[in-house]
């Protein structure tokens, strides 16, 4: 009985040490281990992306920052939100217990399979969200075209 519960335990057994030493590693890529448990390293401000025949629309919650303490750019392809935030300064007497927060900084990427007109963009920032109108540039359509080939054989 022992030596079937060892031969179909062990591969059970190793696949619980295996997930248990991954997830050590992701919290190592994403997480510090400070006095208070985990913090976060990195995150995404969380986005909407919706789209008209006209326009693509971004939604970004960015709450407690204020319109001066973000940057958007914009290139025909793609849009960058950045900003941050920092702690707040604490007193000499008051001791942190427990903070759910997150600290620092953060650039958003998102690209867009249509060009856009980027000198156009209508920016809106309004309790916590920022909205923003992103015009699609006008493509022209596809043409086809019947190339006349010739043959570069000469006759003799």
């Amino acid at each position: 009985m022992t030596m079937f519960l060892t031969r179909h335990l062990t591969p059970l057994i190793q696949l619980t040490e295996d997930m248990e030493a991954m997830r050590k590693q992701l919290n190592r890529a994403f997480y510090d281990e400070g006095t208070n448990g985990l913090t976060c390293k990195a995150w995404l401000v969380p986005v909407e992306l919706s789209e008209t025949p006209e326009a693509y629309q971004v939604e970004a919650l960015v709450p407690g920052l204020k319109p001066e303490q973000l940057n958007v750019q914009a290139s025909e392809k793609s849009l960058t939100l950045e900003g941050g935030w920092q702690a707040r300064e604490r007193g000499e007497n008051e001791k942190l217990h427990h903070s759910e927060f997150s600290y620092g900084k953060f650039t958003r990427v998102i690209e867009f399979v249509k060009p856009i007109l980027h000198e156009q963009i209508e920016a809106v920032y309004d309790q916590g969200v920022l909205r923003l109108t992103l015009p699609k540039k006008e493509t022209s359509e596809r043409k086809q075209v019947r190339i006349k080939v010739h043959s570069q054989i000469q006759e003799s």
